[in-house]
């Protein structure tokens, strides 16, 4: 096949493939989307997916949008963005259940202002607004940390009037979906900043152990990154290393867990890399090491789960948050050496970043039950 007839192939594809999406969607009677935005190679883009059950209650998603978007990454711009994709599928504030994004503060600004609010299970109110140019100045002239994602912009805050995501340029407010936070990405953030507080916290034993440990794992991830090292591990253990990522701390859960899994193979390891005694891992710290697995595992379960592709609903949402609850519950009665703080910690971040699913008196929660009571795998349960 030719470059020439390649091109031509893909772009009848994806009109083929938009066509079928807008079919689908028509003869769907409610949906549920997804919106992120990211940053790689100074560039911006912003991806919108759709979910929905069938009728024969299979779930299907496809993905909507994987756009470039340039410029800043203000609440507003990111609303009138959000709404011009929904609206190109056929989809608005009734059919759009709701809407997860991250916990950035511009997706939660965007929302807050344009988003509707949801009552009950029946019920959905739309969020009036007056157009007061006044007011739309306030909120241009409003702090970096109110109107920019955790994922930042490298451009500049400038608001022209050719701008065509810009409030200025719109005759009329957007309107968004009801929003939901993802849960999978609150989890994260109780693993990672708020058991970060303890773990960094330089006055304890447990965060000078932590950043010991931490450093002589990072000797054995940095080997397995280099060709001839990954070779001898290869060799010594019959497995490589993996090396933990940035964003997701399952990947940090994991990989420690793989150096525990070697603890009786390591001094043969650490004599074939040549690497020093100092900075080998003792038997004190392979047992911080197991404290924190077992300090950690119930959030890196739940995180498995609510992270799933194919099989995660929202029935299965208040069920694993319950669940996780009692075993963190547990943990704190446990006598750790190192890891009692961390076990208190796990239990008040989890507590506190979804007081709005525990509380059965929020509209959210009742929600969540309902979800629940509707998957046959739970009913009443």
């Amino acid at each position: 096949m030719s470059r020439r007839s390649l091109g031509r192939f893909i772009n009848d594809y994806y009109i083929k493939e938009i066509r079928d999406i807008k079919t689908v969607l028509q003869d769907t009677s409610y949906v549920c989307t997804t919106a992120d935005i990211w940053s790689g190679k100074k560039r911006s883009f912003i991806g919108v997916t759709a979910h929905w059950i069938t009728s024969d209650l299979q779930r299907e998603s496809k993905t909507l949008a994987c756009r470039r978007f340039k410029g800043t990454h203000s609440y507003d711009r990111i609303a009138v963005l959000l709404e011009d994709i929904h609206s190109e599928f056929g989809l608005d504030s009734r059919k759009v259940l709701s809407t997860i994004t991250d916990n950035g503060s511009n997706f939660v600004k965007a929302f807050a202002e344009f988003g509707v609010e949801i009552d009950s299970i029946n019920s959905i109110e739309i969020v009036e607004f007056e157009d007061k140019d006044s007011e739309i100045e306030e909120i241009f002239n409003a702090s970096e940390d109110d109107v920019q994602s955790e994922v930042s912009s490298t451009t500049s805050h400038d608001k022209s009037e050719t701008d065509p995501l810009s409030i200025e340029n719109v005759h009329v407010s957007p309107e968004l979906p009801a929003h939901l936070r993802c849960s999978a990405h609150k989890l994260n953030l109780c693993a990672t900043t708020d058991a970060g507080k303890v773990l960094r916290n330089q006055n304890t034993s447990l965060s000078k152990t932590h950043e010991r440990v931490i450093n002589k794992c990072n000797k054995l991830w940095n080997a397995a990154g280099r060709p001839k090292s990954a070779e001898i591990i290869q060799t010594v253990l019959g497995h490589t290393l993996s090396r933990p990522g940035d964003t997701r701390w399952n990947s940090t859960y994991d990989a420690l867990g793989q150096i525990y899994a070697i603890k009786d193979k390591s001094i043969p390891l650490y004599e074939t890399l040549k690497i020093s005694g100092s900075s080998q891992l003792r038997q004190n710290e392979f047992h911080y090491i197991q404290e924190y697995l077992k300090c950690s595992k119930p959030i890196a379960e739940a995180l498995d789960i609510l992270q799933g592709e194919k099989d995660m609903y929202y029935g299965l949402l208040l069920p694993c948050l319950l669940s996780l609850r009692r075993k963190l519950q547990k943990l704190c009665n446990e006598n750790f050496v190192y890891c009692n703080s961390l076990a208190r910690t796990h239990l008040e971040s989890v507590n506190n970043r979804f007081n709005d699913i525990f509380d059965f008196c929020t509209t959210k929660a009742q929600n969540a039950a309902i979800a629940a009571m509707s998957l046959p795998r739970f009913k009443t349960k």
